[in-house]
């Protein structure tokens, strides 16, 4: 296994890596939350993709298996923290991990993570901030065996009649 970042031409990977994760999301409990996420590959979602192969601030990693196609990837970005009355300097973000269900519990994620993390390092970003659904207990178990410590939960509500 190899990881390496992501090159020009690999946004649709990256891109239906997201589309996969909603899909998974998609199979529990239903959340009204992830209603809008796309359920399809949309030229949004590859521009945005695309964004980590191309901005200064963004970057996507992608492990590629011994037959040289990608089955897992990771994006990150670098953003103000969650918490800046805590933390003044900017923090690194896991936007998104996925890996292929064959390639599962092999250690991908964690190799992942470790080169987003070297890319974060040399950037002097000191600490790394990542999101995921309450409902995901499977992000929440890996996220935690890869070191995370949830500090913060972010809630939403409806409000009725709301005008758009």
């Amino acid at each position: 296994m190899i990881i390496r970042e992501a090159r020009s031409g690999e946004e649709a990977f990256l891109a239906e890596a997201c589309v996969q994760i909603v899909k998974f999301m998609r199979q529990g409990e239903q959340d009204k939350f992830i209603e809008g996420f796309p359920a399809e590959v949309t030229g949004d979602l590859l521009t945005w993709a695309g964004s980590h192969l191309t901005e200064i601030d963004r970057v996507a990693f992608v492990a590629e298996s011994s037959d040289g196609h990608c089955v897992a990837c990771i994006l990150g970005h670098i953003e103000p923290s969650s918490l800046p009355m805590a933390v003044s300097d900017p923090s690194g973000r896991v936007s998104v991990c996925w890996v292929s269900a064959a390639h599962q519990r092999k250690g991908i994620a964690r190799l992942l993570l470790e080169a987003l993390q070297a890319w974060f390092a040399k950037r002097g970003i000191t600490h790394l901030e990542v999101a995921y659904m309450t409902k995901n207990t499977v992000a929440r178990d890996v996220w935690s065996q890869l070191g995370f410590t949830p500090f913060r939960t972010f809630a939403y509500k409806e409000i009725d009649g709301a005008s758009d």
